[in-house]
């Protein structure tokens, strides 16, 4: 009994060798390129070009940063989105104002007669309760009352200061001034006041190698086939036609790939109101339908397309060499703590770039040395040798049970 879990150990060992030697054989990358403009330690932005994402898997798991050492670097993926929401404070500047004796007041100016509906104080720590008057002016003299009786409620969060935005009626004065109410109230610290503002920015664009064009009609229907010369990711067509000059037609797009042609968007072109078309595909070509009815051909002159930008941020030391390496099928997106540290990456980036694309000699990423022998093959043997015994003391075993209960 010994000898067979002695043997099972071993059996098992042997397998997890094995799987092990497998695994570490399975983390190929094809390609690389290596990262420039690395001047000073700090926080880098790495673009990627559509041809770099072109030979990636589609959610771009496969990529790594490498140094000089071989060993992986850690990063943080930003991808673009076709509409960003940006909530952005903007700072009224702040200074002293004239008040009551024994009052505190603070004059906020509006200097480009901004109208706004909320204004948000930036306050240090209090435990305190407080109440203030706010009134307006167009030249610092004549104060007109906008709001009164406003409480503002102390805060001690782990910030040390806290925000209070105070709805006001809408005002466009170029001067506001916020009296605490009682005479001899200790001041509060206001340390900022604005407003917030809700942008939305488009995100940024890589503008594709153009593709080639070929157009055929027929019954009603234009088929446009747009072949590019690499398997890109897709996010925007833009399409210049001719052949009317007032249209209204609709389009439907389709992937084409080794497994057919599938349905990727509809669209409208209109002359009133020229549009992109949207996109979210990877495809060598594109097949696009525009559905004339009785009007005359839409022709297709040119078609622009493009691909959402999409970069590495990391954090890179000076007088060192890095490159990035791409194109493994079977590897899985690494885990790395800087995604916890996004925000304070993302302030003061320096922009590094990719040269060109070149084959990786040997493949791999932080691998040890290669031994001179393959040992694959003994090591299945050793299994089978193991295995085979296993079954001779395990029939051994089960024929003497047999003798001694007979």
């Amino acid at each position: 009994m010994k000898k067979i879990n002695l043997l099972f150990k071993v059996f098992i060992g042997c397998c997890l060798m094995l799987f092990s030697q497998q695994g570490m054989a399975q983390s190929h990358y094809k390609n690389e390129a290596e990262v420039k403009g690395v001047t000073t330690s700090g926080a880098y932005q790495i673009t990627l070009s559509p041809h770099i994402i072109a030979r990636c898997k589609d959610d771009l798991s496969d990529i790594r940063i490498v140094d000089q050492a071989g060993k992986p670097v850690p990063y943080i993926l930003q991808k673009d989105l076709p509409i960003n929401s940006r909530h952005t404070f903007i700072e009224f500047p702040i200074s002293n104002g004239a008040a009551a004796k024994g009052q505190t007041s603070i004059i906020i100016r509006n200097e480009n007669f901004t109208a706004i509906k909320t204004l948000c104080l930036q306050i240090r720590n209090n435990d305190v309760e407080r109440s203030i008057n706010i009134m307006g002016s167009d030249d610092n003299t004549e104060w007109y009352a906008i709001s009164e009786n406003i409480i503002l409620i102390g805060s001690t969060n782990s910030n040390s200061y806290y925000e209070q935005c105070i709805p006001i009626p809408l005002s466009n004065y170029r001067f506001f001034q916020i009296t605490v109410n009682g005479k001899n109230k200790t001041p509060l610290n206001i340390l900022r006041a604005g407003i917030y503002t809700d942008d939305q920015v488009s995100g940024k664009y890589q503008q594709l190698t153009p593709p080639v064009i070929s157009q055929k009609d027929s019954s009603g229907i234009s088929h446009i086939k747009l072949k590019f010369d690499d398997n890109y990711v897709v996010n925007k067509l833009h399409l210049v036609v001719e052949g009317s000059k007032f249209y209204k037609r609709d389009v439907r797009c389709y992937a084409v790939d080794e497994h057919g042609s599938h349905f990727i968007a509809s669209a409208q072109l209109n002359s009133n109101n020229p549009t992109d078309i949207m996109l979210a595909t990877r495809a060598k070509q594109i097949d696009i339908e525009i559905f004339n009815q009785d009007n005359p051909a839409l022709k297709v002159i040119s078609a622009d397309a493009y691909q959402l930008s999409q970069s590495l941020l990391s954090y890179l030391e000076a007088n060192k060499k890095y490159h990035i390496a791409f194109g493994d099928t079977n590897a899985m997106a690494p885990n790395y703590d800087l995604g916890f540290f996004t925000d304070s990456l993302g302030k003061n980036l320096k922009a590094a770039s990719l040269g060109l694309i070149t084959l990786k000699t040997d493949h791999t990423v932080a691998q040890p040395a290669k031994p001179a022998f393959n040992f694959t093959y003994l090591m299945w043997g050793a299994i089978t040798v193991i295995l085979l015994i296993l079954a001779f003391f395990t029939y051994k075993m089960t024929s003497e049970v047999k003798a001694r209960n007979s």
